[in-house]
């Protein structure tokens, strides 16, 4: 298990916030979740998770030039997009992303990509 437990879910619908935060607790992690990109850049700043669940479409912007950023900013952090739009999923992974999750998800997607990627 690594020391940092710190998981941040950037997602503008709180059922998935909720959801997600749901299952990464099960497994054994710290889940913190924001609905923007604003409070994602400051909440990645106060927590610095090594895993982040970053949907695509923000109301304050695209996750995808987040996911640059945060590539950039924290090469340390695994990023997971997360989208219902599963034509971004090469953009995502050619631009850093660990991994890409297309919703609707399952439970059980979730858990397996957590106990086999993190």
């Amino acid at each position: 298990m690594k020391d940092n437990t710190n998981v941040l879910i950037v997602d503008d619908e709180e059922e998935i916030c909720i959801l997600l935060a749901a299952i990464i607790k099960r497994s054994n992690l710290t889940p913190v979740f924001v609905h923007n990109i604003s409070d994602a850049i400051q909440m990645a700043a106060k927590i610095k998770p090594y895993l982040t669940f970053l949907d695509i479409t923000l109301p304050d912007g695209n996750g995808l030039d987040l996911l640059s950023k945060f590539s950039f900013q924290y090469p340390a952090m695994k990023v997971v997009i997360i989208s219902a739009f599963d034509e971004y999923k090469s953009t995502a992974l050619n631009i850093g992303a660990h991994s890409f999750l297309s919703k609707p998800f399952t439970k059980n997607s979730v858990t397996d990509l957590l106990t086999s990627k993190v």
